[in-house]
């Protein structure tokens, strides 16, 4: 910045001592005479120089603010980027816990159905001792009430475990719909994830190509500027000369000064063209960026 400081300085020096040389020059001819064409030519041109170089700085310095923004920017995606890759650990550690309660149900289920057929198998035996012992009226029962109280609390047994059997289904059945819940919410997270990935790639690739856009402006600068001192040397060299009449120059000296006048509006075209893609790339990133950020806020 320093350095850049120095170099304006220094051309605000130089335009200072042309304006001085031509004022001095002007003083020292006659004031009845013409102004001659030639020096109003040249401080126009010389005005005009200045002016644009003025332009160009700042959209130098715009474009330089705008590198700056797209960093943050970058960085901002980035931290969230982070950020989402947590939220999908977090997720996935909860999904791991809900497989690990779901086959922890499944087996006490097991166990439950397992005691629920000896349970059912215990009833039918005791039922067919009761069966057989009314069928035999020659044999008295010995101890009926013995009998129907084992069969009440094989009954007894069934209910309960088909009571929890219930219980267990409908707790599996709720460990499976918190299953499938947080698939989908990892699924969605994931696709979220790539997404802002390719976001953060394409993020980069963007500031990337503004920086190197604000090094072509810079060396345009450049060359802008040490086309400015070129050009105040050879104008202090031609008001030296000024006397010379305009009828002794040669065609190709005109054509090479009509040049010479040409050089720097094409050379601003092209750093004013460059600056505008660079503007409408940044446009479009801020754009992106603005979509990445709603697609995440509507996940939350």
């Amino acid at each position: 910045m320093n350095s850049e400081l120095w170099r304006v300085s220094t051309e605000s020096d130089k335009r200072r001592c042309l304006r001085a040389e031509i004022a001095a020059f002007q003083e020292s001819e006659d004031p009845d005479t013409v102004a001659n064409p030639r020096v109003v030519c040249l401080e126009y041109r010389l005005r005009q120089q200045e002016a644009d170089f003025r332009n160009l700085e700042a959209r130098f310095d715009q474009a330089i603010f705008n590198r700056d923004v797209l960093q943050d920017q970058s960085d901002h995606l980035a931290e969230e980027m982070r950020l989402a890759g947590d939220e999908i650990e977090q997720h996935q550690e909860d999904r791991n816990d809900l497989d690990r309660a779901r086959e922890n149900a499944e087996h006490e289920l097991l166990l439950t159905e397992t005691s629920l057929a000896r349970a059912t198998e215990a009833l039918q035996q005791a039922g067919s001792r009761v069966a057989e012992l009314e069928a035999s009226a020659s044999e008295p029962a010995p101890t009926p009430n013995r009998l129907t109280q084992e069969r009440d609390d094989a009954q007894a047994t069934v209910a309960h475990a088909g009571d929890q059997m219930g219980a267990m289904k409908e707790d599996l059945q709720a460990f499976q719909r918190l299953y499938h819940e947080s698939s989908a919410d990892l699924n969605r997270l994931r696709a979220v994830h790539a997404a802002s990935t390719d976001d953060l790639i394409q993020t980069v690739r963007d500031r990337d190509t503004a920086r190197a856009n604000v090094d072509r402006l810079r060396r345009d600068l450049s060359d802008l500027r040490t086309f400015q001192t070129s050009y105040s040397r050879s104008a202090i060299s031609a008001l030296t000369h000024l006397r010379i009449p305009l009828s002794n120059l040669s065609g190709t000296e005109l054509a090479a000064a009509k040049t010479s006048r040409e050089a720097p509006a094409q050379q601003l075209a092209e750093s004013a063209r460059r600056h505008r893609d660079l503007e409408y790339s940044n446009r479009v990133l801020l754009r992106e960026l603005d979509a990445a950020r709603s697609a995440r806020d509507q996940i939350r």
